[in-house]
C-alpha cells in the first residue's frame, strides 16, 4: 500500500546542548527512520538513522540541521562520529543535513523515535506521513487505513477493558 511511512512528533522536544562554554536550548524532532527518505532530505556528511538506532534501547544518536552545524560547530567537517552532549547525555552525530532541507516545524536536531512495536500507546502526539506505492489510489489507501484503525481500536479496547477488570478483581 505504501512505499515510505514515517512517524514524528509535531511539537518536538526542547533539548539542551550542554558541554562546552555555553549551553543552548535546541528545538528537536523525534522521528522514525524513514522520515528523511520520505521527505527527500539529503545529508552533506554522514548518514541518517540506522534501523538499530531507531529501536527501543538503541544507541543515542543525532542528526544535525545544517544551520546548527554551521552556527554552533563552525562547519567542522570531522563532527560526524563525534559525541555531543544533549541534556547531559552523550549522543553520536551520525549525519548533517543538506541546507536545502527544512522540516515543519523547523528543528536544530533530529532524534530517533525508538517506537516500541509492542506498545498499546495510541501515540496521539505523533504525526504520520506516507507515500503511496505506484498504482495504489488514495481511496484504496484510505479504506485500508480505516480498516487497520478499526482493528487496532478493537484490540486496544479489549486489552484496556481486560486490564481494568484485572485491577478491579484484586
Amino acid at each position: 500500500m505504501f512505499q515510505d511511512v514515517a512517524a514524528y512528533d509535531l511539537g518536538g522536544p526542547g533539548v539542551n546542548l550542554t558541554g562546552g562554554d555555553r549551553p543552548e536550548q535546541l528545538k528537536g524532532i523525534r522521528l522514525s527512520g524513514d522520515f528523511f527518505r520520505l521527505f527527500g532530505a539529503r545529508v552533506i556528511a554522514g548518514r541518517t538513522f540506522s534501523a538499530e538506532e531507531d529501536r527501543p534501547g538503541g544507541p543515542p544518536s543525532v542528526v544535525l540541521s545544517s544551520g546548527l552545524w554551521r552556527r554552533r560547530f563552525g562547519s567542522d567537517p570531522n563532527l560526524v562520529g563525534k559525541s555531543i552532549d544533549l541534556g547531559g547525555e552523550p549522543h553520536t552525530v551520525v549525519g548533517i543535513l543538506d541546507p536545502t532541507f527544512t522540516s515543519d516545524p523547523p528543528a536544530d536536531i533530529y532524534l530517533p523515535l525508538k517506537a516500541d512495536p509492542n506498545s498499546t500507546d495510541q501515540a496521539h502526539y505523533l504525526r504520520a506521513a506516507a507515500r503511496l506505492k505506484p498504482g495504489v489510489t488514495l481511496q484504496q489507501a484510505k479504506a485500508a487505513m480505516n480498516l487497520a484503525a478499526e482493528q487496532f481500536k478493537q484490540n486496544f479496547v479489549i486489552s484496556w477493558v481486560h486490564k481494568k477488570a484485572l485491577r478491579r478483581s484484586r
